[in-house]
């Protein structure tokens, strides 16, 4: 953490997902990342699926456009 890692991984995925054409990505967040992906620019969308574990991680979203 904190060495910038995950920012790369996170713009690397944004950069693959919009040189295959999409233009939104949605995941389910594990909810002590959430500041990490509201950084990233990622919104809230919706409470995903209960889990195995029996918790609801939130869905964010984010515009490729």
């Amino acid at each position: 953490m904190g060495q910038g890692i995950g920012s790369q991984l996170f713009r690397h995925a944004m950069d693959v997902g919009r040189q295959s054409g999409a233009v939104r990505m949605e995941w389910e967040a594990e909810p002590n990342a959430l500041g990490f992906y509201e950084k990233m620019g990622g919104q809230y969308v919706r409470d995903g699926d209960l889990s195995l574990w029996g918790r609801v991680n939130p869905v964010m979203g984010l515009d490729l456009s």
